[in-house]
Order: structure tokens, then C-alpha cells, then sequence
């Protein structure tokens, strides 16, 4: 502000006699100034903090970086004998914005790759090989909840940590975005794999089976879990005991189009989706050699979802979801019911969920309600919409 001056006295910390204050960290607590020199050693293991500098006039951003920070990876401790300079510049990004350090690596004979040193420092490195960009753990963490609970998009979340750094558009890091996309999809990855438990595993995540990484429905009969012993035995009578209702449908608005470049898919057919793999081999015996596309279809990679899910409670099933490629009314008799065939595996007795019953003619009605169904209880078979 014109006009506004602030008395500059001497470095709260040394009170050095003729060495001022004039920097201000925004995420210590308290307001007090630093010298410089004081500034760096207390932050030398808080890396991400932002610094202030007092010009006469105002306070105008200042990096540790340049005050002459850097950040040491390999030890606790923040030193090491036999420091390695990282590359120039190298990003990482956090809470609260884009930072540019300078990092070094542990170089001691004992140390570990970079990336692992960099691992264990909670940094997240968006290669394996020579890394320049880095999130932290708690940036990935935070989306990650963020995405969960606000719906926000990788974009705007990115967007808003670039206006964290200069919220008038100026003077803005060099964009990480597309790096910030494959860090925060691995870090998802990990995350499946680490609850579902795959790093207890003898066989590591290769031993992970199709579906292995979903919620199953607790309350829906799993054999070896909650069946008792001899449960295929079970009298005519008895059976429904042991029923599992399924519930098919297919969304024909979310539509997907083709971008450039082709994401490469993280253990594909270990959770809720098929494997694309698998399931485009077995669509492609089932293609007519005479169709011919329409406009409809132009620039579209898919023009809808299918899913099944547990009728009774609403669970998505293990590779319950794939991707349909022909839309609802173009498809013709050989495709048309194939891709919920892939998506279901198994031939079962069908019924028409409640609230589509009345839209179906009256002879479906006595055959196909759920009402009539031996052991559907009050299932409405509507959770799937």
C-alpha cells in the first residue's frame, strides 16, 4: 500500500546487533521477522513453507530457494557427507502450490536409488528415471479426498494451486499438469492395491485375480465365506436361501471420445471394470463385416457403460462395468446382447426389475415380476438405475 511503512527491527531468533529482520514466513505461526540466515536454518526441513521479504514498502514473495535452501533426501537428518545435486530446476508440488528447490541426492555408498530416497522422504516422483517433478504425499492425499467428497476435477484442483503461488496470473511455474495426472493415477493404483491387501500377499500384486481389488457385498452369499458347508446341496426348497439377484443395465449417455495418445491401464481387470483387453477380443467375433458406421459414432470411443450390480443391496460387481461401442439402437442381433453377456459371465434366470415392469406388456408381468420370484423377499431389483 502507498504510504505504509513497517519498522524494521532486528532477527527475533539471533538479535544479532546491525542484522534486521526483514522476512516473514505465512505458515509459521506468529508474525515476527527473520534474517535471513535464521530463515534458512529453520526451514531447512520445512521445504514448502513461503517466505515474505520486507522492501521498504510492502512484502513481495520470496522463494527459500533462492535465500539458498535446499532440500537433502537419504537422511533424517537433512546432511549427508556426499551430496548429489538433483536436476535444475526440480518441481515439487504441494498443499499449498508449485515450488521449485533445489534438491540433492544422497551419494554415500550405502544410499539407494533416487527415486526411493525420494519415496522415503514422502515424495512422490513422477518417474522412475532421473526425476525432475515430485508431489508430496499430502497433495495426493488430499485430491485424493477432494475428488471423493467435491467432485473436483484434476484441472481446477491443479489451477487452484497455481493461483496459491500468484493469484493475478503472472510469474506461473511452468505447467506440471500432465505429470500431476500420472502421479495422482498411480497413486490411486497403490492405494487399491495397499487396501486390498496385496502387499501381504506371497505373490506380490502379479497374484491379484480379476475383480481382486473391489468391495464385495457383505450380505450377499459368497462361497467359503459366509455359506455354510454343502450349501449346493441344499433341498429344492431351501435354494433361495442361497440365491444371488443381479441387477443389468447400460447408461447411453456417458458417451467417451477418442483423445490423443492412449492411456496405458493400471492392472486392468482387477477391479470394477472388465478386462479391455479380453473383453475387445471377444467383441471382435461378434462384429458384422457389412455395418457401416454412422455419424452418430464419429470421434466417439465408447457410447455408453454397462454395469451389473447386487439387486438386493446395490454393490457393484466385480468387473461389473464395460464400455458399449454401438448405442442402443444401432446394435444388431448378433452384438446386441453381447457385451452384457461379457460383463455378467453366466447365464441367469431373468426377472424385470419394478419400475420398469409396468413398460413391458402385460404377458411379462405374472412371468418375469419380481413379486413372484421364490426367495427375491421385497427386492426392487432398482438400484442399478
Amino acid at each position: 500500500m502507498t504510504g505504509y511503512s513497517l519498522k524494521v527491527s532486528g532477527c527475533i531468533t539471533c538479535k544479532r546487533p546491525g542484522i534486521s529482520g526483514t522476512l516473514h514466513c505465512k505458515d509459521c505461526f506468529g508474525d515476527w521477522l527473520l534474517c535471513q540466515q535464521c530463515c534458512v536454518e529453520q526451514h531447512m526441513l520445512l521445504p514448502f513453507h513461503e517466505i515474505q521479504s520486507w522492501n521498504g514498502q510492502f512484502f513481495s514473495p520470496m522463494s527459500l530457494h533462492t535465500l539458498g535452501a535446499y532440500v537433502q533426501v537419504g537422511h533424517c537428518d537433512n546432511t549427508c557427507i556426499c551430496p548429489c545435486q538433483g536436476s535444475t530446476p526440480f518441481t515439487i508440488i504441494h498443499t499449498n502450490g508449485i515450488h521449485t528447490v533445489d534438491i540433492r541426492f544422497c551419494d554415500c555408498s550405502e544410499s539407494s536409488n533416487s527415486y526411493s530416497q525420494l519415496l522415503c522422504s514422502r515424495l512422490f516422483p513422477a518417474t522412475i528415471h532421473w526425476p525432475q517433478t515430485c508431489a508430496t504425499f499430502q497433495v495426493l492425499h488430499h485430491f485424493h479426498i477432494l475428488t471423493l467428497q467435491s467432485k473436483i476435477t484434476p484441472y481446477n484442483f491443479y489451477a487452484a494451486l497455481e493461483c496459491e503461488m500468484n493469484n493475478m496470473g503472472i510469474s506461473i511455474p511452468v505447467s506440471k499438469y500432465r505429470s500431476f495426472l500420472w502421479m495422482v493415477h498411480e497413486w490411486k493404483h497403490l492405494k487399491l492395491l495397499k487396501c486390498a491387501g496385496c502387499g501381504n500377499d506371497p505373490m506380490g500384486v502379479t497374484g491379484t485375480s480379476p475383480g481382486g481389488l473391489t468391495v464385495v457385498c457383505p450380505a450377499c452369499p459368497h462361497p467359503n465365506i459366509n455359506l455354510p458347508e454343502h450349501w449346493d446341496d441344499a433341498p429344492p426348497e431351501l435354494k433361495f436361501l442361497y440365491m444371488l439377484f443381479l441387477a443389468i443395465d447400460a447408461n447411453f449417455h456417458m458417451k467417451g471420445r477418442w483423445i490423443k495418445g492412449e492411456d496405458q491401464g493400471l492392472g486392468m481387470g482387477w477391479a470394477y471394470f472388465v478386462n479391455n483387453n479380453e473383453y475387445q477380443a471377444y467383441l471382435s467375433s461378434f462384429q458384422d463385416q457389412n455395418e457401416v458406421s454412422t455419424c452418430s459414432f464419429e470421434g466417439l470411443h465408447t457410447t455408453g457403460v454397462g454395469a451389473s450390480t447386487c439387486a438386493h443391496h446395490g454393490f457393484i460387481l466385480p468387473n461389473g462395468f464395460g464400455d458399449l461401442q454401438k448405442g442402443e439402437r444401432k446394435a444388431n442381433l448378433n452384438n446386441l446382447y453381447c457385451n452384457m453377456d461379457f460383463i455378467v459371465f453366466s447365464k441367469v434366470d431373468g426377472v424385470i426389475p419394478k419400475f420398469h415392469l409396468p413398460a413391458h406388456n402385460e404377458g411379462c408381468h405374472t412371468i418375469y415380476s419380481l413379486n413372484l420370484c421364490p426367495g427375491a423377499g421385497r427386492t426392487d431389483g432398482e438400484g442399478i438405475e
